[in-house]
């Protein structure tokens, strides 16, 4: 059985996740070049700051078995998911 706070983590981790590829937020570094003031030992060594790299996710809904449903996939799974989805109607279209 999961306990209340553990139910509230699950619903946070299912929002910055893609639903379809299952890409998420990972962490990097970036290094920032400063000018360095006379004579310091490191005055131009390049600074490295931990930031957190986010996928675009966003909401979309589509038909599942008759039901519509909101999902959140990332930008290049819903590209896919367009090219894919018109590329059916053209082939009904030419059978016909």
């Amino acid at each position: 059985m999961l306990k209340i706070g553990e139910f509230v983590t699950i619903l946070f981790m299912v929002k910055r996740i893609c639903q379809q590829c299952g890409k998420r937020a990972i962490t990097g570094a970036t290094s920032r070049h400063k000018r360095g003031v006379a004579s310091k030992k490191f005055s131009n060594r390049a600074k490295k700051v931990k930031r957190t790299l986010k996928p675009n996710l966003q909401s979309a809904s589509l038909m599942i078995q008759g039901k519509k449903k909101k999902i959140l996939l990332c930008t290049k799974c819903l590209r896919k998911l367009k090219k894919k989805s018109s590329s059916l109607v053209l082939k009904k279209s030419k059978k016909s």
